[in-house]
């Protein structure tokens, strides 16, 4: 049965009955066994996918999990008489001092960091779900500063256009621009532009094994791969 529903979610388009007999032939268990034993745990089924198991069932689907991402629009809604961001380059933001290796900046440092963790809780209301926000948005970073020569900012800055982003990734409604942009103590004219630059290279920077990290049943509703056959198949 786990292989027949395994084939199943692997290839959705496939031949159910000629499969479903080649296996029968193969494994020497009947059809009618396989059956039965499906239609019993199939009222389960949104259990038994786990996490490990999405980045190979969503490989082919990507394009439907990038859907969830906002088309950036970088006029609306930026409060007036904000200035545009002047760096050269590439993408900068506003002055946030990149990161020093001194032990009094590093405590300093994780005081930032404590402070900006308690405003993310208070911004998403759920501590739990900011543990798998801020997972998902160091796997886009780590993608971000690996694949992405022309993208300059310090690490503050990185990690608030990675927030922003995995927010939208694992939930339906994620956090604004502005209240990322307070958190992270950067313009919202400079984030809008950060994930415009993100968004465009999405293709690039997130891929199936960003899964892993977001909401199973999330993923699952918006892959067709991973719909389980009927009962009746």
């Amino acid at each position: 049965m786990s292989v027949y529903v395994a084939w199943h979610l692997s290839n959705p388009d496939g031949d159910v009955a000629e499969f479903l007999a080649n296996l029968s032939d193969t494994s020497d268990v009947s059809q009618a066994e396989i059956r039965s034993t499906y239609r019993g745990v199939h009222f389960f089924r949104n259990n038994l996918i786990v996490p490990d198991v999405l980045p190979g069932l969503a490989r082919r689907h990507m394009d439907r999990i990038l859907a969830f991402l906002p088309s950036p629009d970088p006029e609306n809604g930026i409060a007036e008489g904000e200035e545009e961001n002047s760096g050269e380059g590439g993408i900068s933001e506003d002055a946030v001092p990149d990161p020093t290796n001194s032990a009094e900046v590093d405590e300093q440092n994780w005081y930032v960091w404590a402070e900006i963790h308690e405003k993310l809780t208070a911004a998403l209301g759920n501590a739990e779900l900011l543990d798998r926000v801020l997972k998902l948005s160091g796997y886009i970073l780590w993608s971000l500063n690996h694949h992405s020569g022309t993208f300059h900012g310090s690490a503050q800055y990185k990690e608030a256009i990675c927030v922003f982003t995995a927010s939208h990734m694992m939930i339906g409604e994620g956090l604004s621009y502005s209240d990322v942009a307070a958190v992270y103590g950067v313009s919202e004219r400079a984030l809008r532009k950060g994930y415009r630059y993100v968004f465009s290279r999405r293709n690039e920077l997130i891929d199936f094994g960003a899964t892993v990290f977001m909401n199973t049943h999330r993923v699952m509703n918006a892959l067709p791969a991973l719909r389980w056959p009927s009962p009746r198949s």
